[in-house]
């Protein structure tokens, strides 16, 4: 057999091999298990199970036993002492920093967005403690960096125990009982575990607002305004807002984020995994601001919010502030740390629609006054800051995806 032939017929085998080979892989692959996939595509008249509680959960955090407090001699910045047993009854996040230790002074900008959380939260108290004694120097930098929580510094008579205990900065979770519960290794883990030892207690909303909230099996979002809400209206694209000016306050959007122009198109996502027709921030961040001008006063009798996601990042989890401008010491962009009803705010409503129905489907929330015939108020601006809806995982700021104003008369 000459060479030419020989090569032909291995050619040949090569390429029966190929086709069988694919033909198996494609054989097995539609019969493999399926590996369950985030990503749902909305199906109309979709079946909906009972509802329920999600199935999915968080990794349980390894228990650690409890470490008693040293006795520590600290100072107020204005000379008083700190005692530690004014906080028992609270939990207690230690901040410990030094003036020479630069990535502990970092510490601050990522500990705003926490005070920002738990700042209507009473149970909690947060505490930042320097490794030096001179106040002029510590206030310094507190007024600098606009820092709203306790300060503290060590005695300048304190003993060595003090000063060793202060002497490596980091954070620290003291319990109720005063004693040390937990060591976080970052603000994000500090976040997550005080997320999970302070969990939500339901509030009335201020100046007697209420909240209706409705979820509607998953469908066809291409005609927003006809989607069957029974509680809530459906999604406008003609209220106060659909001419307003958007903006981000502080924080960053997630990259696969739509633009904030998302939120008042009058328009929903096409799925309930859609992320460039949603509104969200990056992950393993705990608060985003954002602003909505509308450019004049509106006497608004509404605010309607809407999400589709088919998991965690379904719920709402926003307070909301407006304002109309006028006050002397108003600040139009309140960044994180400072409180926006100490410079021109008013506080609106403060919004967690956890734990939503499972299986999720199109969610909406409605604010409105109880007597309907009342409306919330005359603003011009109002300013949402949007926190995380868990901590299992980074991924969990809600899927914000219309926002409607809805004027009164």
């Amino acid at each position: 057999m000459d060479s030419a032939k020989t090569n032909r017929i291995a050619v040949s085998i090569l390429i029966c091999l190929i086709i069988a080979g694919t033909v198996i892989y494609l054989i097995y692959d539609q019969i493999k298990p399926q590996k369950e996939s985030k990503v749902e595509v909305a199906v109309q008249n979709a079946p909906q199970q009972a509802q329920g509680t999600a199935p999915r959960k968080g990794a349980q955090r390894p228990e650690h036993p409890a470490e008693p407090l040293p006795q520590l001699n600290l100072l107020h910045l204005d000379g008083t002492p700190l005692n530690f047993s004014d906080y028992s009854s609270k939990i207690v996040l230690v901040h410990i920093w030094s003036t020479t230790a630069p990535f502990s002074l970092q510490d601050f900008n990522y500990l705003k967005p926490i005070h920002d959380k738990f700042l209507l939260d009473p149970r909690l108290v947060m505490l930042s403690v320097c490794a030096e004694g001179d106040a002029a120097t510590i206030k310094r930098i507190v007024d600098g960096t606009k820092i709203g929580w306790l300060q503290a510094m060590a005695a300048p008579d304190a003993p060595a125990a003090t000063k060793e205990f202060l002497a490596t900065p980091g954070l620290l979770i003291l319990g109720k009982d005063g004693s040390i519960i937990e060591r976080p290794q970052d603000w994000w883990e500090a976040f997550a575990i005080l997320s999970e030892l302070l969990p939500r207690v339901r509030t009335s909303q201020p100046n007697g607002l209420v909240m209706d909230f409705e979820q509607i099996p998953n469908q066809p979002t291409t005609t927003p305004e006809a989607l069957p809400f029974k509680r809530i209206p459906p999604p406008s694209s003609d209220d106060a807002a659909s001419h307003a000016k958007l903006s981000i306050v502080d924080g960053r959007l997630h990259g696969q984020s739509g633009g904030p122009q998302v939120l008042i198109d009058g328009r929903l996502p096409m799925t309930n995994d859609s992320p460039p027709e949603n509104f969200f921030f990056i992950a393993k961040s705990v608060e985003g601001r954002f602003l909505i001008d509308l450019e004049r006063a509106v006497n608004i009798k509404q605010i309607n919010s809407y999400t589709w996601h088919a998991h965690e990042r379904s719920p709402q989890v926003f307070r909301l502030y407006a304002a109309d401008g006028t006050a002397p010491n108003f600040n139009s962009a309140p960044k994180f740390g400072i409180d926006p009803a100490k410079v021109g705010w008013t506080l609106i409503a403060d919004v967690n629609t956890n734990p939503a129905p499972w299986p999720r489907g199109i969610t909406g929330i409605s604010l409105h006054q109880k007597d309907q015939t009342k409306t919330i108020g005359a603003f011009r601006y109002l300013l949402f800051l949007a926190f995380p809806t868990e901590t299992h995982d980074p991924q969990g700021h809600t899927f914000f995806s219309e926002i409607d104003m809805i004027q009164g008369k």
